[in-house]
């Protein structure tokens, strides 16, 4: 029974990476997050709650030297009106 007045579930990780940070830094959370999606859909599931699989970009700061730029912008906290 799937309840939309349930929390949301949000599974993901970023997309960027720094030197030394490994071929998989990020990437694999959000492989693995579209893994459980696509088996879900094969298998006929449907969670009880919303599920949302996330992809954020600059969460390492190697693009603006700031970080969790995807993290925060999503929770609100980003200034939109700084130059870049």
């Amino acid at each position: 029974m799937y309840l939309a007045s349930l929390s949301c579930i949000l599974s993901g990780s970023h997309i960027d990476s720094v030197p030394n940070g490994g071929h998989f830094d990020g990437l694999l959370g959000v492989l693995s997050s579209l893994e459980v999606v696509e088996a879900w859909k094969a298998t006929g599931y449907r969670p009880q709650r919303p599920f949302e699989v996330v992809i954020f970009s600059d969460e390492e700061g190697a693009r603006f030297n700031n970080g969790l730029t995807g993290s925060r912008a999503m929770v609100n906290d980003i200034d939109m009106n700084i130059e870049v």
